[in-house]
């Protein structure tokens, strides 16, 4: 090797130390910029240096969970509106977005799921909180992803606020909080905390037990139609909670029930 070969190989040496130096303390300047919240007693989960990461860990935690169902594939993270048909396409799903139309925060197709842009903007975030509000929809859309029965096969009402109780469960376990205040559909999340003390006689999480369970019905309309009878309620109302219309009617058979259950 001549000496300009030596010159030029000891130049392009030390600049990619120095870009790797750079990269190494723009995440060390990142990280130490995170405003933290005191909701949050475990946000280990949230310091990582990158969204891929943070995904990448609270995945692989949801999976430790095994939960009934089928085994759901990594989520895909889209980063630009732009690319959501993409997206779309990819998981084999039908559903397309029309230019500007308003984005969900995550949607599911037959175990797998996609994050959207606001999820990725979310954790890129330099307040935790605002990390952590994509950790919930990521446990949220999990959830979903390990349920077997197909959507139209599935009540949507139940269906959502059982998912949202899961995030409750799982935020509680990673990030030291429920965070319940961030749930997607709230009134969805109340009844189906309702219909688990129901389900469990008053016990919560004897119920909550019984619902997971329905991730591995290949039929959850059906399935939960069953459970709700064999619990003691009617046919009608069993319709009227699995076939849900309107928030404040469903809400109101649940308070009754619920009401039933504390008189004896």
């Amino acid at each position: 090797m001549n000496l300009f070969q030596q010159l030029l190989t000891r130049l392009v040496s030390l600049w990619q130390r120095g870009v790797h130096s750079s990269s190494q303390a723009d995440k060390e300047v990142a990280v130490a910029r995170l405003v933290p919240d005191r909701r949050l007693t475990k946000d280990n989960l949230l310091r990582k240096p990158s969204p891929e990461e943070i995904i990448g860990e609270t995945f692989r935690a949801l999976k430790k969970q095994d939960l009934p169902g089928r085994t759901p594939k990594q989520p895909i993270l889209v980063k630009d509106a732009g690319r959501v048909n993409d997206a779309m396409k990819q998981v084999g799903s039908p559903t397309r977005y029309r230019s500007g139309e308003e984005l969900p925060r995550g949607l599911n197709y037959q175990g797998q799921f996609v994050l959207f842009p606001m999820v990725m903007e979310e954790l890129r975030s330099e307040y935790l909180i605002n990390r952590a509000a994509a950790v919930r929809t990521i446990c949220h859309e999990f959830f979903h992803a390990v349920r077997i029965s197909d959507s139209r096969q599935t009540p949507r009402a139940l269906e959502e606020g059982l998912a949202d109780l899961f995030a409750d469960i799982m935020c509680e376990k990673l990030l030291g909080d429920s965070l319940a205040e961030y749930s997607s559909y709230p009134e969805f999340r109340k009844g189906a905390e309702g219909l688990c003390g129901l389900m469990g006689g008053g016990d919560f999480y004897a119920g909550w037990t019984v619902f997971v369970e329905s991730r591995s019905s290949p039929n959850m309309y059906g399935w939960a139609r069953d459970q709700l009878e064999n619990c003691g309620v009617d046919a009608h109302d069993t319709a009227r909670l699995l076939g849900y219309t309107d928030t404040s009617v469903w809400l109101t058979i649940i308070d009754r029930l619920t009401q039933d259950l504390e008189k004896g």
